[in-house]
């Protein structure tokens, strides 16, 4: 094996390594505890409750998968059912056990009111927080809830009341003091920053005995409830190490049930969890990984740097000395460095949005949804759609750009052929005024010559075409109009390189009987093969990037009908996630399209470099 392959190999081998232990340590140091506000809840369902219509463990599994479908629809965002997930299913001598995984619980619907977020934020973003607080430190409970039951109808309730004057107190124990926090106090521990805060109140569960979970870290307090000055413990909240069960006590409530337009009142006596917790989470599984990744590649630096003498081949006198030579050269650079790192590297860390449940108001805080959109683009019943999305996002381009850069070349070879600068100079300028327009101003253009009714195109040729409902000629239109609007301007890139061409080798060529297309194949092909090869590479990467903005316009803004199949492309998709508020989305399809460009780039760089010219790499 030649050395430089060995090395390259090696150098691929290192790097998948790498990725392959960041993989392994998220997944060896993750946990099923709670993180983030999601949790895994053990339910326990007592027999005796549900044994007149439930005999067996599979009939108690589609009961609750059903209520779980059911909940789903309840929840803030209704079009996605992974909100409740059930998990495990176990049956004991008197009670069934079904493990629940939920997405972040201030997103869930259908069961009563949850609230969750970073201890320090919990008052400033709402008042209505640091209102309910204060009632809930009261006893006093000024929330309706809207809940929906297992016979699907749903019910409302309101004026709830504890059957005792109970109060959800902090409780602050210090070197075996036990003293109940003062209001100000408790609002002081709960916005301590450092900690994640959930509030809860859930009415009405006469199925559920008790809930409990685990989170991922240390306990920092819980509510506990406090009669007559003195503290309930082991009541509504219990916590062993780091697991919290929950209990509900007893209320009652003016319920009112809705069975489609009809509805009915009565007060009930009834059951409610209710309380708050903070807790501090355990460093993130995503962070010890990339800290052990981190630390390898760190090593492996050093040893090359050190032991193998790269870094004094570097950082030698020889190198210090050219550095300083052209200090003000490395100067000049640095504001645009600068406007690199700033516009360029920096929105980088936004692409976490793509594995988020991306909120604008909770920023990089969102909720962690990890691999859900990429599994929806690749893996999810719409896979034929996808697969006709990705299609026409890559044959359109390829059209474009086996189409083009022949024209371009030629239009930027006529231009150079000019000897008479006046005429030359109104050309180009002319070549150049589509640029300018925006597609919308191109789309109007050729609706006017498309027009079945009046378009210029039907009524020349004697044609009576509905071309915007024939779907055929649609990838020929898109590559002619984009051929249209840029040819000016990216002839202007191959005209500067035949500029850079020396004058002697046409007229050697001219001397040996050339004529202008032989000097064309013969001296200016070869003269700019190394500005074209660079372009084919650009022109590459931006295989995924499909224009859509030239799409909406020149298909008259139509989202439906006959030529929605030929033209819908991978940008219809991040448009549509923008215009919903789907950022996760929209971002996941960007970070899809870079990769498949960077890939594209790198296999393209290396032909290039195969045929002996330059690449960018």
């Amino acid at each position: 094996m030649k050395p430089k392959l060995k090395s390259k190999l090696c150098i691929f081998t290192y790097i998948v390594a790498l990725i392959a232990i960041f993989i392994a340590g998220i997944f060896i140091f993750k946990t099923d505890d709670m993180r983030d506000g999601k949790l895994n809840i053990e339910l326990t369902v007592e027999k005796t409750k549900v044994e007149d219509n439930i005999k067996d463990l599979g009939e108690f599994k589609t009961f609750f998968d059903d209520y779980l479908d059911l909940l789903n629809d309840q929840c803030k965002n209704n079009t996605v059912d992974d909100f409740y997930q059930s998990g495990s299913y176990k049956e004991t001598s008197d009670a069934y056990k079904v493990v629940v995984h939920t997405r972040r619980v201030d997103k869930l619907g259908g069961l009563g009111n949850i609230t969750y977020g970073l201890s320090q934020n919990y008052f400033e973003h709402s008042t209505n927080n640091v209102d309910t607080f204060e009632y809930n430190y009261d006893g006093k409970i000024r929330e309706n809830f809207t809940r929906l039951l297992l016979d699907k109808t749903k019910a409302n309730y309101k004026d709830v009341k504890l059957n005792r004057p109970y109060r959800l107190n902090i409780v602050d124990e210090k070197e075996d003091e036990v003293q109940i926090a003062s209001l100000d106090s408790a609002k002081q521990m709960v916005s301590k920053k450092g900690a994640h805060f959930i509030s809860f109140k859930l009415i009405d569960f006469s199925l559920i005995d008790e809930i409990s979970f685990k989170v991922d870290g240390k306990i920092r307090f819980i509510s506990k409830l406090v009669y007559n000055d003195e503290v309930i413990e082991n009541q509504n909240i219990k916590v062993e190490g780091n697991k919290i069960t929950i209990t509900p006590i007893p209320c009652t409530a003016k319920k009112t049930v809705f069975v489609g337009d009809a509805s009915t009142t009565e007060t009930v006596d009834t059951n409610i969890f209710i309380g708050y917790f903070a807790y501090e989470q355990n460093i993130s599984p995503v962070v010890i990984s990339l800290i052990i990744t981190g630390s390898i590649l760190l090593i492996t630096i050093l040893y090359f740097g050190i032991f193998k003498g790269y870094f004094k081949k570097i950082f030698c006198l020889k190198n210090l000395r050219k550095l300083f030579k052209f200090r003000y050269l490395f100067v000049l650079l640095v504001p645009a460095l600068i406007l690199l790192i700033i516009f360029r590297y920096m929105p980088m860390a936004w692409l976490g949005a793509g594995f988020m449940e991306y909120d604008l108001l909770e920023g990089l805080n969102s909720e962690w949804v990890g691999l859900k959109y990429f599994k929806s683009i690749f893996m999810a019943q719409n896979t034929p759609e996808m697969y006709r999305i990705f299609r026409n996002t890559i044959f359109i381009s390829v059209i474009r750009i086996a189409s083009n850069i022949p024209f371009i070349l030629f239009l930027a070879m006529v231009i150079n052929s000019m000897k008479s600068k006046r005429p030359k100079t109104i050309f180009q300028s002319l070549s150049l005024i589509p640029y300018f327009l925006s597609w919308v101003a191109v789309g109007g253009l050729f609706y006017s010559l498309l027009n079945s009714e009046s378009g210029l195109v039907n009524r020349l040729l004697g044609l009576t075409i509905d071309w915007y409902h024939t779907p055929d000629p649609w990838w020929a239109l898109l590559s002619l109009s984009s051929l249209w609007k840029g040819m000016g301007w990216s002839a202007i890139v191959y005209i500067a390189a035949m500029c850079s061409i020396d004058p002697e080798q046409y007229e050697a060529a001219r001397i040996d009987g050339c004529g202008p297309i032989r000097q064309a194949f013969t001296v200016t092909l070869p003269g700019i093969m190394g500005v074209v090869c660079l372009q084919l590479i650009l022109d590459t990467a931006n295989i995924m990037r499909d224009n859509y903005d030239q799409i909406f316009a020149m298909i008259n803004g139509q989202t439906i009908g006959a030529i929605q199949e030929t033209v819908d492309v991978v940008g219809r998709i991040s448009f549509t996630s923008l215009r919903d508020g789907n950022f996760g989305s929209a971002t996941a399809i960007g970070l899809i399209q870079g990769v498949i460009g960077c890939a594209l780039v790198m296999l393209t760089n290396a032909i290039v470099k195969k045929t002996d010219n330059e690449g960018i790499m």
